[in-house]
């Protein structure tokens, strides 16, 4: 067997999304000890501007956008998830994948979208 062979997750994908300055650390630095045990580097989904309500019950890290970057560092890759993940309208199983659920941006003008868009590649 070669080396390549021998590596069991060797095309596992890992996604954490909700990532955001409100949300429980305690669970994600938990997940980041395993991470860092077993070599993994999870692509992360942060919110820019974080406004759900469901996350701003969590303490508010204030070093949130530092350890961003220090996750990038370790090789981890960041997207952008949303913009301030509040959610304006259900798509009632009409968006692309026909999977339904409540969304920041389905139904939306394509000049809300964009603007939204850019809002949070200016936090980033």
């Amino acid at each position: 067997m070669n080396q390549k062979s021998d590596k069991i997750f060797s095309g596992l994908l890992i996604r954490l999304d909700d990532i955001a300055a409100n949300m429980n650390w305690t669970l994600m630095e938990k997940a980041e000890n395993l991470f860092d045990k077993f070599s993994v580097k999870p692509i992360l989904g942060v919110i820019p501007n974080n406004q759900d309500k469901q996350l701003l019950v969590y303490e508010k890290k204030g070093d949130f956008w530092k350890k961003v970057y220090n996750w990038q560092k370790k090789g981890w890759e960041i997207s952008m998830h949303g913009s301030d993940h509040v959610y304006l309208k259900d798509s009632q199983k009409k968006d692309f994948f026909n999977y339904g659920g409540k969304s920041e941006f389905w139904d939306q003008p394509l000049e809300i979208q964009k603007k939204k868009i850019k809002e949070g590649l200016k936090i980033f």
